[in-house]
């Protein structure tokens, strides 16, 4: 039994996109199994229920269906995500990209319901899906997911935990955190922290934290990102 706390859980996706995994990760929750689809590292398909995430509902939500279209996406692919990937494109009710954009959302949204979950987790080499499906389906912002999972679910004493682990490790810096300082969620009042990242390549982890004055959620944001 793997308990995906939202440290453990953050640290889990980042490892799966450095190594650029591609398969299928199967969480399975008593007799419940859920199935989360990587390409090259990438969420991009997850059958993992959440509300209010179907591709009909998203599409509505962002202006791009009308209330009667939406309800018949939703008639016509009562299963939703895939089915209705291939509803929406029979019924031309939107082009391609923009279908393609709801379901990497609907991807990212059901992504950060599984943090803080526990269940049986087992990795498979194979997506379980056709290639063409596969190859039609755009990648998850997984370090837009690790920054929302993160903030929305971990507690200063989970994050606090965790970085205990890593006292006196060395972190080597990438340039890309002041270069797509909005991709990894920096805000105007933390532009001393970019500052700071932008100027050394590498700190120890105490040093980082004490510096910048980053709180533990917020060093276990930028860690595993």
């Amino acid at each position: 039994m793997v308990a995906l706390e939202p440290t453990s859980w953050a640290q889990l996706l980042f490892a799966l996109l450095s190594q650029r995994f591609s398969g299928r990760a199967e969480l399975a929750q008593g007799e419940v199994q859920r199935k989360i689809v990587f390409s090259g590292g990438f969420a991009v398909w997850t059958d993992y229920e959440v509300p209010n995430t179907g591709v009909s509902e998203i599409l509505s939500s962002a202006g791009m269906l009308a209330p009667e279209e939406a309800e018949r996406l939703r008639k016509d692919a009562p299963l939703d995500s895939l089915d209705a990937r291939a509803a929406a494109l029979e019924l031309k009710l939107v082009d391609l990209e923009t279908l393609s954009m709801a379901l990497r959302d609907q991807c990212e949204q059901r992504l950060l319901a599984t943090a803080g979950v526990s269940g049986e987790l087992t990795f498979h080499d194979e997506p379980g899906l056709e290639a063409d499906v596969l190859d039609g389906l755009t990648p998850a912002r997984t370090l837009r997911a690790i920054n929302y999972g993160v903030r929305g679910h971990c507690s200063p004493t989970q994050a606090e935990g965790a970085l205990e682990h890593l006292e006196g490790t060395d972190l080597r810096i990438s340039g890309s955190y002041a270069k797509y300082s909005e991709r990894f969620g920096f805000d105007s009042g933390e532009r001393s922290t970019l500052e700071l990242l932008g100027g050394r390549p590498s700190f120890v982890l105490d040093d980082l934290m004490q510096i910048s004055g980053l709180d533990a959620v917020r060093g276990i944001q930028l860690l595993y990102t």
